[in-house]
């Protein structure tokens, strides 16, 4: 569904691994929920995506071998297609998978102006959710509550307004 793929790694005792995850295409838009405990991760990804960490621990790794990091309810990021490496400790994400071209149409209407130049999917770019008193995930997770409430119908998920 998501065009992944991917390996993990437990960190430290194997026997005591866990993970849970929850995926849903709401409109041809990728949400996907994981949350595990210790983990190393090597995937492969022929999408762009938006990397929401909700809880847990700080989240160190590289996108196409450029550096990044992920704080919980502070720093998410956009992610280019291609190889991500990367280990946590315990740790909540919500991970959208979005169309580039869609995002910049989208933002370029909202602003009135063109905003190829705002926007560079070509590396990892590192998002602070909270800017201009605004706080994203609160926003984000108020969006995911309602998606809950629909519990899993496919014809209110996707209707089309």
């Amino acid at each position: 569904m998501f065009g992944w793929g991917a390996q993990f790694d437990a960190i430290g005792d194997k026997k005591s691994f866990a993970t849970a995850t929850s995926a849903c295409v709401i409109n041809n838009f990728k949400i996907l929920c994981s949350s595990n405990s210790p983990v190393r991760t090597n995937v492969s990804s022929r999408t762009c995506s938006f990397f929401v960490p909700t809880r847990g621990a700080v989240t160190t790794g590289q996108f196409n071998g450029d550096q990044f990091f992920l704080e919980p309810g502070k720093i998410g990021a956009f992610a280019p297609a291609g190889n991500r490496i990367g280990s946590a400790d315990s740790r909540s994400t919500v991970i959208l998978d979005f169309d580039p071209l869609r995002l910049r149409t989208t933002a370029s209407a909202m602003f009135g102006v063109e905003t190829g130049w705002l926007i560079d999917f070509s590396s990892v770019q590192q998002v602070y959710l909270e800017q201009g008193g605004v706080k994203y995930l609160d926003i984000l997770m108020n969006l995911c509550g309602a998606l809950d409430n629909m519990g899993g119908d496919a014809n209110l998920l996707n209707i089309r307004v």
